[in-house]
């Protein structure tokens, strides 16, 4: 039998951490309710230190109203984890969407299109838990899709369940394999350098826990798509701390980056934790801490560059470690500013000498935004961004605010030219 101190000791942090989370998300309702009022803030069609957005406006790419038969069609109304590839021809578009109605439902999709106009189910599958995905990779003439699904558990706990589909060859997809990752959770999956990798973390997504507990970020190599193992021999950490999501690129030195969200905050502070390994092992990061955070966020390189589409907070300065003291104290507050602040999704430019990056350009986006996914354009120093956002025509939402109302897929088109320069985001506010 288990003693009564132990089992208070295994629940506690658990029980506490769902009434932060309750506590916070009631403060944001109130909080957030006044900013309703405020007149949304034009983001205009910019030229930016040799980084330019056109067709600013963006383009729905209306994958809102696919067809597909049966009741959930009309309650999967948000968006998610968008990912794209090109590949034979067509462009595929995977994103996560469930109901605002009820968050617990979520659908998983894989698109495909010629003209980036009409889509075409590829894949799809319903899920009552957490989806994490998809993640697309390419392998010879293989296109992967990998996923896990979180199915909540006793005392908000959630047991990871990891697995892919494959379209071959001949177009057809097959059934869902299991991935055994044990407890970890896929966060991204790319081919960097030539070489398939898989950056994956471990406990939970939950960042309301404060026990103290850190996470491991950890990095797999793939060869086939199917069979994934450590850099190195053994079960090997490349990050340990308050850190979840992570994203891997590699420029012209052929160093590896990584930026991991850092939402759950460690010693070394609150925001994003920005890692670099040096070639050619790429299993020894070294971290440092970035106030920022950048949400889901996603690396490529142009040239000798490496850039950043990822979240924007609409703060003073955009950091998230604002706050000091304990360490719940400082996740509540954190946490609360996350929620009743206004967000966009941005693109940064990496400074190597500093290890941090610098803004660039705000893309038009507002809210509930950038999960986003980058592919080549139609031509040299040309890239497309795939991101949710909230009506980029509407108010500028606070997150608490914007998660309980519909959002949608939109294209956004980047020309990178020549060496970029840096100019201040306080102009953009």
């Amino acid at each position: 039998m288990t003693p009564a101190w132990t089992l208070a000791s295994l629940t506690a942090p658990s029980l506490l951490g769902v009434l932060l989370h309750g506590v916070v998300e009631l403060y944001a309702e109130v909080a957030s309710e006044p900013l309703l009022d405020q007149p949304a803030v034009a983001i205009q069609p910019a030229s930016v230190g040799g980084a330019k957005v056109s067709g600013v406006d963006g383009v729905d790419v209306g994958v809102a109203t696919w067809s597909n038969p049966g009741p959930l069609n009309e309650k999967l109304d948000s968006f998610d984890a968008v990912t794209a590839m090109r590949h034979a021809g067509r462009v595929y578009l995977g994103f996560v969407s469930h109901s605002v109605e009820d968050p617990s439902l979520s659908r998983v999709a894989v698109l495909s299109s010629a003209d980036e106009v009409s889509w075409r189910t590829e894949f799809e599958q319903t899920s009552a838990g957490t989806i994490h995905g998809p993640h697309l990779l390419l392998v010879g003439e293989e296109l992967f899709a990998y996923l896990s699904v979180e199915s909540e558990g006793r005392d908000d706990s959630r047991t990871p369940l990891s697995f892919y589909v494959k379209r071959g060859a001949s177009g057809a997809w097959t059934a869902p394999t299991t991935l055994d990752l044990g407890d970890q959770l896929m966060s991204s999956v790319r081919t960097v350098g030539g070489r398939h990798l898989m950056t994956t973390y471990t406990g939970g997504s939950s960042v309301y826990h404060v026990d103290g507990d850190h996470r491991d970020v950890r990095m797999l190599m793939s060869a086939d798509g199917v069979n994934w193992r450590p850099p190195l021999a053994g079960d090997v950490s490349m990050y340990r701390g308050g850190g979840s999501d992570s994203t891997v690129s590699s420029g012209d030195d052929g160093n590896l980056l990584a930026v991991v969200r850092n939402e759950a905050g460690d010693s070394s502070g609150w925001g994003a934790s920005v890692c670099v390994a040096h070639a050619p092992q790429w299993s020894s990061w070294d971290c440092v801490n970035d106030p920022r955070n950048y949400g889901a966020a996603t690396l490529f390189s142009h040239a000798d560059q490496v850039y950043l589409v990822g979240e924007r907070q609409l703060s003073d300065t955009g950091n998230y470690d604002q706050a000091r003291g304990a360490r719940w104290w400082r996740l509540l507050r954190n946490q609360a500013e996350r929620l009743t602040t206004g967000k966009r999704c941005a693109l940064y430019r990496f400074e190597r000498a500093a290890k941090k990056f610098a803004f660039v350009v705000d893309l038009p986006s507002r809210g509930d935004t950038c999960s986003p996914a980058v592919i080549d354009g139609d031509g040299p120093g040309r890239y497309v961004v795939y991101a949710q956002s909230s009506d980029i025509t509407g108010p500028d939402l606070p997150l608490q605010m914007a998660k309980q109302r519909p959002n949608r897929i939109y294209r956004y088109e980047l020309t990178l030219e020549g060496e970029p320069s840096v100019r201040n985001a306080a102009w953009l506010q």
